[in-house]
């Protein structure tokens, strides 16, 4: 049972990037975003009923893009379904950090109008301050048009 039914941010990530992703996800929440992480949102049991509606309830995606994660069949799943829901409704935002030299020229071809974060040289820090950046803007524009 995930602890809400409705998320600011879900991350997606190869589990070989766990480390990365739990740091990212840290940093995210102490700046009140309200982020879905699957170790810390699953319980046992019915586990891909909670990430099916947590893909459904997320504004937005972060989704961390290595050479593992472009393997990885639930990446391309939670991908799948991130921008299906972003080709349905144009108001849902995707952010892709490229890490470990993974370059735009491997990554599918709907994401370069997403503007990949090329993170491979880059501080957390730093990587950070541009997620939550485009979350912020996102995020009041979509709170501004919907009063």
């Amino acid at each position: 049972m995930t602890r809400s039914s409705a998320f600011d941010v879900f991350i997606s990530y190869a589990h070989s990037d766990e480390q990365y992703a739990k740091l990212l996800y840290r940093e995210l929440q102490n700046r009140g975003f309200n982020c879905w992480f699957d170790r810390d949102e699953l319980d046992t049991g019915q586990w891909r009923m909670h990430i099916a509606e947590a893909l459904r309830s997320a504004k937005c995606y972060v989704v961390i893009l290595t050479p593992d994660a472009l393997d990885s069949s639930w990446i391309q799943f939670e991908l799948g379904a991130a921008i299906q829901r972003s080709m349905v409704d144009r108001d849902t935002l995707i952010i892709p950090i490229l890490l470990k030299n993974t370059t735009s020229r491997v990554i599918p071809h709907l994401l370069y109008a997403a503007q990949p974060i090329a993170a491979s040289d880059m501080r957390l820090s730093e990587v950070e301050g541009q997620v939550a950046h485009r979350l912020t803007t996102f995020l009041s524009a979509r709170e501004n048009s919907t009063q």
